[in-house]
């Protein structure tokens, strides 16, 4: 019988393997499309509706910096303006452009197959426990 403590520890060895092959995964198939730290970003742009550079770091749990270097790479490709708050102007706006969202929604739509891929051995059962057992971490303590 396993204890807690060696529960807990193979959860982390798989939890840290899952993550680690996702990523590599992901990032080889959004290679040429473009790199997976490009897409959390026109993607939070898309849900934050025009958030400013240090919202987007927050989310992200990263530098200001970062996105501002990641944001600029992502100008240069068409992806995304920038435009002033109207109530501001001093402050400014991330903003997804048609081509940003063009590439954005085939980006999502790769991953979510990808994810089908992935799951298709797994049953309806075994996600719903999967789910709720993610909820319950989610949950804050």
């Amino acid at each position: 019988m396993n204890t807690r403590q060696e529960l807990t520890y193979e959860f982390l060895s798989n939890y840290r393997k899952l993550n680690k092959m996702t990523r590599a995964h992901l990032n080889d198939m959004l290679e040429p499309m473009l790199p997976f730290n490009e897409f959390m970003v026109l993607r939070l742009v898309h849900e934050q509706d025009h958030p400013n550079v240090s919202r987007i770091a927050d989310l992200l749990s990263v530098s200001c910096s970062h996105i501002t270097s990641v944001s600029e790479r992502l100008i240069k490709k068409g992806y995304l303006t920038r435009v002033r708050a109207s109530e501001d102007r001093r402050v400014v706006l991330l903003q997804l452009t048609e081509e940003g969202e063009r590439v954005a929604r085939t980006v999502e739509a790769t991953i979510t197959e990808y994810f089908h891929r992935k799951l298709e051995n797994v049953t309806d059962d075994e996600m719903i426990v999967f789910n709720r057992l993610l909820k319950k971490l989610l949950e804050e303590n």
